[in-house]
C-alpha cells in the first residue's frame, strides 16, 4: 500500500502556527476591551431625584423628553447619547448636543423628541480618551422604563 499524507512534522508546524495566530487575535481583542472599560471605570450617572421622584418625563405640549442627570463619578462625561424605545417598539438614538457633565455636575435638558412618548429611555455616557477618541460607555448608562408624562 502506498499511502500519501502530510508528515507529522509539517502538521505540528501548521498547528502551532494556527495556535499562535489565534492567540494573537484573542489578545488583541482583549486589549481593546480592557482599554474601553478602563476609560469608563470612573463614570457614574444618575437621574436626579426631586421629592423622591426621578426628573425624567415626556412633555406632550413641547414634544420633548425632559431630564436632569447628575455625574456622581470621578470621570468627566464628554457627551450623552439618548436611546428611546417607543410604544411601537421602534428604537431611536439621538446624540445630545452640548451634553458635557463635569465631575459632580448636573445636566438639565429638554430634548426635542417628536416620535411620541417613549416607553423606555436610556442615557449612554461617552468619555474622551487621551488620544482625543470618543468612546461610549453602555455599561454605565442610566435608564427608565415607563417614562411618565410631565405634569403641568
Amino acid at each position: 500500500m502506498n499511502k500519501k499524507g502530510i508528515s507529522p512534522l509539517i502538521a505540528t508546524v501548521l498547528l502551532i502556527s494556527f495556535s499562535v495566530a489565534l492567540g494573537t487575535m484573542v489578545m488583541s481583542i482583549g486589549r481593546q476591551v480592557a482599554d474601553t472599560s478602563g476609560e469608563c471605570e470612573g463614570v457614574i450617572l444618575e437621574i436626579q431625584q426631586l421629592n423622591k421622584k426621578a426628573v425624567l418625563c415626556y412633555d406632550t405640549i413641547e414634544s420633548s423628553i425632559n431630564v436632569i442627570l447628575k455625574n456622581i463619578g470621578s470621570t468627566e462625561v464628554n457627551g450623552i447619547k439618548m436611546r428611546v424605545i417607543d410604544i411601537d417598539e421602534e428604537i431611536n438614538e439621538v446624540n445630545i448636543s452640548n451634553s458635557k457633565i463635569l465631575v459632580g455636575g448636573i445636566f438639565k435638558k429638554n430634548i426635542p423628541y417628536s416620535n411620541g412618548m417613549g416607553v423606555y429611555v436610556e442615557f449612554i455616557p461617552s468619555v474622551m480618551k487621551e488620544s482625543g477618541e470618543i468612546i461610549y460607555c453602555p455599561g454605565k448608562s442610566v435608564s427608565m422604563d415607563g417614562v411618565p408624562v410631565c405634569s403641568a
